[in-house]
């Protein structure tokens, strides 16, 4: 297989002619529909989410609510997608984690469906202290999400790493994932941390992490659930202008309308 898909080429290419990079995450197909006029370099889909309020928040705890088969749900909404996107492509949120998954006819089935990229979400990475603690000594842990990422490059998709801490991160870029959505932590309310904030006191950490790690350092993304507010955004331009190569997001169309105003084009 080469180095690269001609789709992560093609990212790779706009970054250096200085272009921004811009992914949408969507529930279903109707979703996907209302942000195709974005003009998104990439499609995230997983049903992993309860029903939507009018304004289309809901925090990214809510994929792990145990509400069925991810990885069965996701698959079984999966058929339309590829066509309806085109030429954008389509990743889809695998849960990793479920020992019951079987990878290699699931990636067939996938690949034979018209699916692109695999992301690991929902993803354990959320999950910090003692519970996190207990799911990586019980087999369940952020190993295992790397594992299905890195079989799933080797299937021939391209890999997305979602990553919430600078360790998480080094693995998904020794792995060879392709690209990484990072995101920056939550706070005692479960809310993301603001990037204002973020950005001093996490992002370093991240940047310092993945410098040199990996063959070829992955692109990164920000997760936009960071941008709150005019703080938030001032230090998203300046993220953009030190490197980091697009913006993720999520939340629901309303919210991802939002967040494209805010990417370079």
């Amino acid at each position: 297989m080469n180095k690269f898909s001609p789709r992560v080429q093609y990212w790779r290419d706009k970054r250096r002619r200085g272009a921004s990079l811009f992914a949408a995450a969507c529930a279903s197909a109707p979703e996907a529909g209302a942000c195709l006029p974005l003009a998104p370099d990439l499609i995230l889909y997983h049903p992993a989410f309860p029903s939507r309020p009018p304004a289309g928040e809901t925090g990214m705890l809510s994929a792990l609510q145990a509400s069925g088969n991810a990885n069965e749900a996701a698959a079984a909404s999966l058929a339309p997608l590829p066509e309806l996107c085109a030429p954008c492509p389509v990743a889809m949120g695998v849960c990793g984690t479920d020992p019951l998954l079987l990878r290699g006819p699931a990636f067939a089935a996938w690949r034979a469906a018209g699916l692109e990229g695999v992301a690991n979400f929902p993803t354990i990475g959320l999950a910090d202290g003692f519970f996190r603690a207990d799911l990586e000594s019980s087999g369940l842990g952020y190993a295992r999400e790397i594992a299905c990422l890195r079989e799933a490059r080797e299937a021939g998709f391209f890999a997305i790493g979602l990553a919430c801490r600078p360790e998480d991160a080094v693995a998904c870029a020794e792995a060879g994932c392709d690209a990484l959505i990072v995101h920056l932590g939550l706070t005692a309310e479960f809310l993301p941390l603001p990037l204002a904030m973020a950005r001093k006191e996490i992002w370093p950490g991240f940047a310092s992490a993945l410098r040199g790690k990996g063959k070829i350092e992955p692109l990164v993304f920000l997760h936009g659930e960071h941008l709150t507010g005019a703080a938030d955004e001032a230090a998203w331009k300046g993220m953009f202008l030190e490197g980091c190569d697009g913006l993720f997001a999520a939340g629901g169309p309303l919210r991802v309308k939002a967040l494209r105003a805010l990417v370079p084009v």
